[in-house]
């Protein structure tokens, strides 16, 4: 009964502008992560990645929170609801890409091989998988003389990892 109560209400749910905030700010994350680079058969960029600016990915979360919100009898989000979102925008970004984002979580520069050794996948695939991230300019890349290419976070990337402030506690 109390769950259909809320449930009617769901229309009448406004979010604050702090949510909508948060919600755009992951979705915006997710869609930059999501975004593919197109290469032709020799692996070579043929076109930069097209971003959605997170129109869709912002509406689904959205229409989220305001549903765990009614079903909570919530004014406005609670932590709880907000780690639910943090993990849904966190599961949707690809898993690989999620793997790589794990394995240089501490932000310093880090090269393909050094990534390949710590999360098993081969070292190609790491790099291919860095280069696209460069290209959609979520990653900084420097080369020192004849030393791997190293990689690491670009300042949007940055942020938007430390707002998630991913933990176990959320198992993420």
């Amino acid at each position: 009964e109390t769950f259909m109560a809320n449930w009617e209400s769901y229309d009448d749910v406004e979010l604050p502008i702090s949510a909508t905030s948060i919600i755009s700010f992951y979705a915006t994350g997710v869609a930059s992560l999501r975004a593919a680079v197109m290469r032709d058969y020799q692996h070579i960029v043929q076109d930069m990645p097209v971003f959605d600016a997170g129109g869709r990915i912002t509406t689904n979360l959205t229409e989220l929170c305001k549903s765990l919100m009614c079903l909570k009898s919530e004014k406005v989000p609670s932590n709880e609801t907000v780690a639910r979102l943090r993990r849904v925008a966190w599961c949707t970004i690809p898993k690989m890409r999620r793997r790589i984002l794990e394995a240089m979580a501490d932000n310093s520069w880090s090269t393909s091989e050094r990534i390949s050794e710590k999360i098993s996948i081969p070292e190609p695939t790491i790099r291919e998988q860095l280069e696209d991230l460069w290209v959609a300019e979520l990653m900084e890349r420097k080369k020192d003389g004849r030393a791997a290419r190293q990689y690491r976070f670009a300042s949007f990337l940055t942020e938007w990892f430390q707002t998630l402030k991913f933990s176990e506690e959320f198992g993420i």
